[in-house]
């Protein structure tokens, strides 16, 4: 009687456990490496205003959507190679009230000095976060 308890918790016990554990790593895992919407908004915003106070005409309209990269490029006007400064900026910014409504968001950046704010548009493109413009 004890030989086939035994094999029936080997038979039902062991795989209910054994898929408890997976489960497990898999959130785990999950939970580890995924960056949500948010947090990609955020750097996008920050790489796009880092891009704009740098001058990198080329950077931030690689970081725009499609329609608007164009038109942006078209009104900046040819950029001089080496012209955009390289150097690590100086965040005179931060990005602050980030909302997401599925493909389309909005984030707004507050100067720090001024305290003025602009609010941004942006649109999963590619699977990559773009800034559109104003929302």
């Amino acid at each position: 009687m004890a030989t086939r308890k035994r094999r029936m918790w080997l038979v039902v016990g062991l795989p209910v456990v054994l898929l408890v554990v997976v489960a497990s790593v898999a959130v785990g895992l999950f939970l580890v490496f995924h960056t949500s919407d948010r947090d990609e908004i955020t750097t996008a915003t920050y790489a796009f205003a880092d891009a704009i106070e740098r001058d990198d005409v080329s950077a931030a309209a690689g970081m725009m959507c499609t329609e608007r990269a164009t038109a942006f490029r078209d009104a900046a006007g040819p950029t001089k190679p080496g012209s955009a400064d390289t150097a690590a900026p100086r965040r005179r910014f931060e990005v602050a009230d980030v909302r997401v409504d599925g493909d389309t968001a909005s984030a707004t950046l507050r100067f720090t000095g001024s305290g003025a704010t602009r609010n941004l548009g942006l649109r999963k493109e590619g699977g990559a976060w773009k800034v559109c413009g104003a929302p």
